[in-house]
């Protein structure tokens, strides 16, 4: 798609929290060299923004996906004359449709990888918190019962990923730095530094199971209920 020109650029951002500035005022100057533009700090339905309906400018939308509760449907889209490009904030695109707007020529963008560390050392701790029995910790008022509570070390044990992206590849550098024995399965993705094994190898052979494939209609059909009744791995 060749690069799209602007006599006049409208950028919307929205956010949940006024106090936290996610484009800071130096950001937002250097925008201003393109055109106007629209910081709304309410939490309003899209098309409720000021001027997001004017048929005289184009238009470029910034969005959180929890302004739209992670669905932004086509007939908002359809509604907001002149719209050239969506960026959104996040890592996820399945709260769009990417497909229509690619039909449309609304080139759509998403955060890469700012969230890659976050989400693997939140997908690490979860492992480790529930090998170590911390729900059940947490249920007894955080008494520890050196009985029932002890769990298991996660250090030898096996990591399966599914899904090596960003986030999936990470997951599997840290698992591999706390001494698990990583293996992963990707429609793609080859990595020398972890084992390849087919879907129901891993489901079958791994003491904890990563599914980091983003979220899509390609991507609902490989991991079925059969692979997740297999055995009782960490999920």
């Amino acid at each position: 798609m060749s690069p799209v020109s602007y006599t006049h650029l409208d950028v919307y951002k929205r956010q949940l929290n006024p106090s936290r500035k996610l484009l800071n005022d130096n950001f937002i100057e250097k925008l201003k060299n393109f055109g106007e533009v629209t910081y709304n700090h309410e939490k309003l339905p899209v098309l409720e923004i000021e001027g997001i309906t004017d048929p005289t400018t184009d238009k470029i939308l910034m969005i959180s996906p929890l302004y739209v509760d992670w669905k932004l449907d086509n007939q908002t889209l359809d509604a907001i004359p002149n719209l050239k490009a969506i960026f959104l904030t996040s890592t996820s695109y399945s709260w769009v449709d990417i497909a229509y707007l690619a039909s449309k020529n609304i080139p759509v963008f998403n955060g890469g990888t700012y969230s890659t560390n976050a989400v693997a050392e939140g997908a690490i701790f979860l492992a480790m918190a529930i090998a170590r029995k911390v729900p059940l910790i947490i249920q007894n008022d955080w008494t520890m019962d050196y009985v029932n509570h002890l769990g298991t070390e996660i250090a030898g044990k096996k990591a399966g990923i599914v899904g090596l992206g960003n986030i999936g590849s990470r997951i599997g550098e840290l698992a591999k730095g706390i001494g698990m024995d990583v293996t992963y399965w990707s429609r793609k993705t080859r990595d020398d530094r972890f084992t390849y094994v087919e879907l129901d190898k891993l489901f079958a052979e791994s003491d904890v199971v990563f599914i980091t494939l983003a979220t899509s209609d390609e991507t609902k059909s490989p991991v079925s209920y059969t692979h997740l009744s297999t055995r009782e791995a960490a999920y």
